[in-house]
C-alpha cells in the first residue's frame, strides 16, 4: 500500500500545482523526487506533527489540497486538535493518509498502536473516512479524496487477496438471507474461512459512510468484522436499525503492552482468524 500511496500522490503533485505534500519523517525517501522538484509545496515536518497539521491548514487556506502522512497515532491522537479546529471547525480541504494501522507496527511497542483512530477521526463532522484493503483500493481512495473536503485514508502493511475495483459498501454475494456479515479494509482476507456462502450475504467496506447510508431493513443479522474499534458503526446501525442483532470480530478494548508481530496482537485482543472462526462455529454459519 505504501509504494502505491508514493506512486499516485507523485501523480498528483506532478499533475496539480494546487496540491501540497506535508510528511512526517515517514516515506520521505520514496518523495525525494518531489521534495527536489517542489521545494515550495513538498515539505518534512519529521515528529512536529501539530505543527504540521497547522501548516498544512495555511496551505488549505490558500487554495491548496494538502495530503498530510505519517504513522497513525502521531496524527489521529497527538494532533487531533489541530484536524478538529484547524480543519473541520475551519471548514477547510485536505487528505490525511496515515500507515501503521492498528498494530502494523507491533515490533515498535504501544506507543505505535492505534486501534482507535476510525473511531477517534470519525467524530469529526463531514471527515470522509477510507479503509482500502489492497493497493488498487489505496489509488482509488487517494484520488477520490482529492474532489472531497476533509478526508482521511487508513494504510496498513495488512491486504487482502480479493479484485476489488469500487469505493463504499460493496456486496459479495446475492441470496436474500436475512443474515450478512461486513468485513472492513484487510479483514475481508478472512473471507477464505466461510465455508458455505449461501447462509447469508456477505458485504465489503473500505468508505465508512456507505455503511451509514445503507438500507439494512431487510436483516435481522450482521456480524462486523475488522482489526480497529467499531464502537461508532456499531452505533450508527444500531440507532437506525434497532431491530438488528449486531456482533463484531474487532480488538478487545484492553491495552495491549506487548511487543511482537501483528498476528500476535490481534490474537491476544481476539480479532483474528480464531477469533472469526469459533464465531462462525457459534452461529452456526
Amino acid at each position: 500500500m505504501r509504494k502505491q500511496f508514493v506512486k499516485t500522490t507523485s501523480e498528483i503533485l506532478f499533475s496539480n500545482d494546487k496540491s501540497a505534500l506535508l510528511l512526517g519523517d515517514i516515506g520521505v525517501f520514496g518523495f525525494r523526487s518531489a521534495l527536489k522538484e517542489f521545494p515550495d509545496r513538498v515539505f518534512n515536518f519529521g515528529i512536529l506533527e501539530q505543527a504540521m497539521v497547522s501548516a498544512a491548514a495555511g496551505f488549505a487556506e490558500k487554495g491548496f489540497h494538502p495530503i498530510v502522512s505519517t504513522i497513525a497515532p502521531f496524527i489521529v491522537n497527538r494532533a487531533f486538535e489541530q484536524i478538529k479546529i484547524d480543519f473541520g471547525y475551519q471548514g477547510l480541504k485536505g487528505t490525511f493518509i496515515t500507515v501503521g494501522a492498528s498494530f502494523d507496527y507491533a515490533q515498535l511497542g504501544a506507543t505505535h498502536y492505534c486501534p482507535e483512530d476510525i473511531v477517534l477521526i470519525s467524530t469529526i463532522p463531514e471527515m470522509n473516512v477510507y479503509i482500502p484493503g489492497s493497493s488498487k483500493e489505496v489509488s482509488t481512495c487517494i484520488i477520490r479524496s482529492q474532489s472531497n473536503s476533509l478526508n482521511y485514508v487508513r494504510l496498513s502493511e495488512q491486504t487482502h487477496s480479493y479484485d476489488i475495483q469500487s469505493v463504499g459498501l460493496i456486496k459479495l454475494t446475492e441470496n436474500n438471507s436475512k443474515k450478512a456479515i461486513i468485513f472492513f479494509g484487510p479483514s475481508l482476507e478472512l473471507k477464505s474461512l466461510i465455508t458455505d456462502d449461501n447462509a447469508y450475504e456477505q458485504y465489503y467496506c473500505n468508505e465508512l459512510s456507505s455503511i451509514f447510508d445503507q438500507d439494512f431493513s431487510n436483516l435481522n443479522e450482521i456480524t462486523l468484522v475488522s482489526d480497529f474499534y467499531l464502537d461508532s458503526v456499531v452505533a450508527s446501525i444500531a440507532l437506525k436499525n434497532p431491530w438488528i442483532e449486531l456482533r463484531a470480530v474487532s480488538p478487545d478494548k484492553q491495552f495491549y503492552r506487548g511487543y511482537g508481530s501483528y498476528s500476535d496482537a490481534i490474537r491476544e485482543l481476539g480479532c483474528g482468524a480464531e477469533k472469526f472462526s469459533e464465531l462462525l462455529k457459534e452461529l452456526n454459519y
